[in-house]
């Protein structure tokens, strides 16, 4: 009997023993409270932080577009204000009746008769202008078919300019066998001198003295001796 109560509380000290040793161990290997909380404060920032950035990801974002039209609708002008009416003009006393005067007479228009009239009309115009250009019937006033009309000054000056155009411009200043100053420099040295080698152009010759004869035919129609 003693030996089975000795055998019991045996178990039992060495049950106690052994979860003694459990919570000793447990007590030496649980962290310090403050790195605990630190540690669960992390991890709450943590959780937070990703939140956020779910929250921004999920968000809408806008859309620039960049084709739309953007209307903006002004404010009306305002109205101006009406002008103030003018007071009304008093009204006008009547002007005194006054005499009226007969009409004066205007004096008969003179009558021709058709002798004077038919002579008035058969009168050659002394100046055609627009004051006399017309008859009193009405008619164009015009000169008989025997009257010499006179050149107007404008044509005068026409003919003037054919006839200066007609001549020769140096007809009065040289001599007709002159030639000395029609031709210039280079063709004086090729006449004297190329000639000699063979290089002078005969053509050229010829075709200056076609337009010197030509020259003297208008200067002698022009002093009137005949070509």
């Amino acid at each position: 009997m003693n030996d089975h109560v000795d055998l019991a509380e045996a178990r039992v000290h060495a049950d106690v023993r052994q979860r003694a040793l459990a919570h000793a161990r447990a007590r030496t290997s649980r962290a310090p409270s403050g790195l605990r909380i630190g540690a669960i404060a992390a991890a709450i920032l943590l959780h937070l932080f990703a939140a956020s950035f779910l929250y921004l990801l999920m968000r809408a974002r806008a859309v620039l577009d960049q084709d739309r039209i953007e209307v903006r609708l002004l404010d009306a002008v305002p109205v101006e204000p009406a002008l103030p009416e003018p007071p009304p003009l008093p009204p006008k006393a009547p002007p005194p009746t006054a005499a009226k005067s007969p009409p004066a007479r205007t004096p008969a228009a003179p009558v021709r008769t058709q002798p004077a009239a038919q002579a008035e009309a058969d009168a050659p115009p002394k100046s055609i202008d627009t004051a006399t250009l017309f008859r009193a019937d009405g008619s164009i006033r015009l000169p008989p078919p025997g009257a010499a009309t006179k050149a107007a000054p404008h044509e005068e000056n026409i003919e003037r300019g054919r006839a200066l155009m007609a001549r020769g411009l140096d007809c009065d200043v040289h001599a007709p066998d002159d030639l000395a100053h029609r031709e210039s420099l280079g063709e004086e040295v090729a006449r004297k001198y190329l000639s000699w080698v063979g290089l002078y152009n005969p053509a050229a010759a010829q075709h200056r003295a076609e337009q010197e004869e030509k020259r003297q035919t208008r200067c002698r129609m022009w002093k009137g001796a005949g070509p």
